[in-house]
């Protein structure tokens, strides 16, 4: 009895497996207490071979039945080489079935040189293909000078493209006068003005100077 409920829950006791037939895969089992029959197919393959001798395709067969699987094998490539002499693409090709493949190889690129005289921008061109790379070069900047007679404002030019670069009167020191009271009795602040443009500035006077 509880032998019949191992087998009820699937714990069979299997018999050895058998091919069914002569050039067949098929192999059954049976279990020794409920005749239960089990199946499974179990080829025999044979060792993997070109299906010809200008393809990467392999196959194999089993020994029993004759049935066939096949795979695509690795190709055997060749070294990269270029496509043309005026293009940096390089090809490669399967020594077996002539299969090819492509990559962008490497630019051989010349020095930077600037793109004119008046030009901070530079450029390099590839030797093989003729490709173009830019770069922005640095300015070549005269020395700061004011915007004018009365402005603080400075500025500077690149000698090569004529670029312009100004700096705000905040960022430098003003060429400023003395202070003087502003008028008032008694006064309570006191002025100074930029004796180049003129801005003007004012603040508290000290207490020296309000009495």
């Amino acid at each position: 009895m509880f032998d019949k409920l191992k087998c009820k829950v699937g714990i069979h006791a299997w018999g050895p497996w058998h091919y069914g037939a002569e050039g067949a895969c098929a192999q059954t089992r049976v279990c020794e207490r409920c005749q239960t029959e089990g199946t499974q197919t179990v080829h025999i393959w044979g060792s993997w071979q070109y299906r010809a001798p200008d393809s990467c395709i392999q196959v194999r067969r089993c020994e029993r039945c004759q049935a066939g699987e096949e795979r695509k094998a690795a190709h055997q490539w060749d070294q990269w080489e270029y496509a043309m002499g005026d293009t940096c693409e390089k090809l490669r090709e399967c020594q077996r079935c002539h299969e090819t493949e492509s990559r962008q190889g490497d630019h051989q690129f010349g020095p930077w040189a600037y793109a004119a005289p008046d030009s901070c921008e530079q450029l390099r061109r590839c030797e093989r293909c003729a490709e173009q790379q830019t770069q922005p070069a640095g300015h070549v900047w005269d020395v700061w000078a004011y915007e004018g007679p009365t402005s603080c404002n400075q500025l500077h030019f690149c000698r090569r493209c004529g670029a312009r670069e100004l700096r705000a009167p905040s960022e430098i020191e003003h060429d400023w006068g003395a202070w003087a009271p502003v008028d008032g009795d008694p006064p309570t602040q006191e002025q100074r003005a930029c004796l180049r443009c003129h801005i003007q500035e004012t603040r508290t006077a000290s207490p020296n100077q309000m009495v």
